[in-house]
């Protein structure tokens, strides 16, 4: 949920929030969801996909490193007990109108082929002017584990370009 709070942070900035003492140059939307009700949506409508196999969809869907990764294991386990921990969240949405006028700065919206976070979650995210779209081939949601140096080019060449 890291990339909501980042976009949060961004659009009061650029909103002028005085509490807000940096604006920053440009965005990273790593695997993040226009829309959590679309985004638990459509994990539940892959979670079918995988007839309710919890592990199969996490193979799927989250990350493809077989072994999972440990701590990535254990900070999953500890989630919350809404899907994923989005019931602080729940009813979260950015607004397209939002997305479209508030903001003048570049955004990556990088997200993994296989990710939870489809296409249609985070549609709003093609609302901002200044946008790129990359979806990460053969990755699932956590890209910088499936494809680290795929997803670490595709941000060192924003980055260069932006910051």
């Amino acid at each position: 949920w890291g990339g909501i709070l980042a976009y949060e942070y961004a659009r009061r900035a650029y909103a002028g929030d005085a509490s807000l003492t940096h604006v920053p140059m440009s965005l990273t939307l790593a695997n993040t969801p226009s829309s959590v009700a679309r985004v638990e949506a459509a994990a539940m409508t892959l979670m079918e996909s995988c007839d309710g196999d919890h592990g199969l969809f996490q193979q799927r869907h989250t990350c493809k490193r077989e072994p999972s990764p440990m701590l990535l294991a254990a900070a999953y386990a500890h989630a919350g007990t809404v899907w994923r921990g989005s019931g602080v969240i729940a009813g979260w949405e950015a607004l397209p109108e939002d997305a479209a006028q508030l903001f003048d700065l570049p955004v990556l919206c990088l997200r993994g082929e296989d990710d939870f976070v489809t296409a249609e979650a985070s549609d709003t995210w093609h609302a901002l002017p200044r946008s790129k779209h990359v979806v990460v081939a053969g990755a699932a949601h956590h890209t910088l584990l499936d494809k680290p140096l795929t997803t670490l080019r595709h941000v060192r060449d924003f980055l260069s370009h932006h910051d």
